[in-house]
């Protein structure tokens, strides 16, 4: 039997050219007895022709012209379909068009493997690298994942190393996961533990934390236990006591908290904006922020707790992009429908 050959795949979250119009949302709608897809002004793109139109990701959608979703497991034709509307045929329903957090391309839960590069100085062992362009303008290095590889389908994930524009090995030490580096940091597990690591290799925070989300305005999401949570410094320091059974990240000025199985809202200095009101609750974005205090009903708020839109909704989604998916009834007639960030309909279904 051949030795495994040990491959490199990219951990960097560079979003290959292919993907560069990722950012591009089109939304699934039902008319009549098939799916299809608008934009975020309400207009048509995609005509309604599948039975199946998944949500867009990284790019993509999963959809089928000719599958039953009520069937177990799910047969017939299978396109990965592009905000420009092209159709990537598909093995089955199983294959992803995805990056994972190591920036790996998977399709039908196999690597997809597209050219590859000799990785030198690392023990006269055969190493190979992606073909892909490694992104060096935030670091000077970067981590990248050995892989065991037999073929497609037989091969097993090793450590993570951190290798420089040479690409040589920068830091001796290996890791379970490494983040790329963000402001001089990078976040890494070693034993079921997360700590922090400098460029130098120097541990800023030692792997202490059972869950660490990455740093944004300086903060982090930390917990010891998966149970009680609280906030971090870059340095470490303890800016929100491990008080909440849950904390989500945020971009804005306040985080959404959960507290004897309510959710409220506090700043970065463990102050309650919002009180502990609400059956679910998601994070801020764009100064609006979904709620809920019942199973059926929901509503948008901001951060004066104010319902934005003045309306209920029966069901809703957080906003993907520039809309977000209700469900409301009117005089008694159900419907579903998008709404853009000023609370106007810009589609409804004919239900």
């Amino acid at each position: 039997m051949k030795p495994a050959i040990l491959l490199i795949f990219l951990i960097s979250c560079t979003t290959l050219s292919r993907f560069s119009k990722e950012n591009k949302i089109l939304y699934p709608v039902r008319v009549g007895d098939k799916l299809g897809y608008i934009d975020s002004e309400g207009q048509l793109i995609v005509r309604p022709k599948y039975t199946i139109a998944d949500a867009f990701y990284n790019g993509y959608a999963i959809v089928s012209p000719d599958a039953d979703p009520a069937m177990h497991p799910v047969s017939g034709k299978f396109y990965a379909l592009t905000v420009d509307g092209e159709e990537i045929e598909m093995d089955d329903y199983t294959q992803q068009f995805n990056f994972d957090s190591y920036g790996t391309f998977y399709a039908n839960g196999m690597l997809y493997i597209e050219g590859y590069r000799k990785l030198t100085n690392l023990s006269g062992d055969s190493f190979y690298i992606s073909a892909r362009k490694l992104d060096f303008s935030k670091a000077d290095i970067l981590p990248v994942q050995l892989i065991n590889f037999n073929s497609k389908s037989n091969w097993t994930y090793g450590r993570v190393v951190f290798i420089d524009k040479d690409y040589s090995i920068a830091i001796a030490d290996t890791f379970d996961y490494a983040s790329d580096f963000n402001n001089g940091l990078s976040i890494v597990e070693k034993q079921k533990r997360y700590g922090v690591i400098e460029q130098s290799g120097n541990y800023r925070i030692t792997p202490q934390y059972k869950w660490l989300t990455p740093f944004s305005n300086g903060l982090a999401i930390a917990s010891k236990n998966n149970r009680q949570y609280g906030v971090i410094s870059e340095a470490g320091l303890v800016i929100v006591p491990f008080h909440y059974q849950y904390i989500q990240p945020t971009n804005d000025s306040v985080f959404t908290v959960q507290k004897n199985n309510r959710y409220g809202f506090i700043t970065s200095k463990n102050e309650l904006v919002i009180q502990f009101q609400y059956q679910s609750a998601n994070t801020f974005k764009k100064g609006i922020a979904l709620v809920s205090t019942s199973d059926t009903s929901y509503f948008f708020i901001n951060f004066k707790n104010e319902n934005v839109f003045k309306q209920v909704f029966r069901y809703a989604t957080n906003f993907q992009g520039e809309l977000a998916f209700v469900e409301k009834k009117d005089e008694q007639k159900h419907y579903n429908a998008y709404i853009n960030r000023s609370g106007k309909i810009v589609w409804r279904s004919n239900e």
